[in-house]
């Protein structure tokens, strides 16, 4: 269920030229085609206050968060592992300033 709301929300936040897919596990990757990282950013607040939004409504379990990270083409890599991997390690830092100002 909360793989299918994640889903939703990313469908409802992205544009139509977007592509996002389930990477495995609870991981969601999403390519936002010709988008500057400044406006990646807010697409991705629009994301994080979406589900917050669902979980403050009971659609989402207690204790749901997300934990996003993000990677830019050419910046960060020029081939999907290496963008992968930078987005990841960046969601890990997420993560790691959440559980210490915990």
């Amino acid at each position: 269920r909360v793989l299918l709301i994640v889903a939703g929300a990313l469908g409802e936040t992205l544009r139509r030229t977007d592509v996002a897919g389930r990477m495995g596990g609870d991981e969601f990757a999403a390519v936002l085609v010709e988008t500057e990282p400044e406006a990646a950013g807010h697409v991705l607040a629009r994301l994080v206050d979406r589900l917050d939004e669902l979980a403050a409504a009971g659609e989402l379990p207690g204790g749901f968060s997300i934990s996003p990270g993000m990677a830019q083409y050419p910046a960060d890599g020029t081939e999907a592992d290496a963008l992968f991997r930078a987005a990841d390690a960046r969601s890990y830092d997420v993560k790691r300033a959440r559980s210490s100002a915990a």
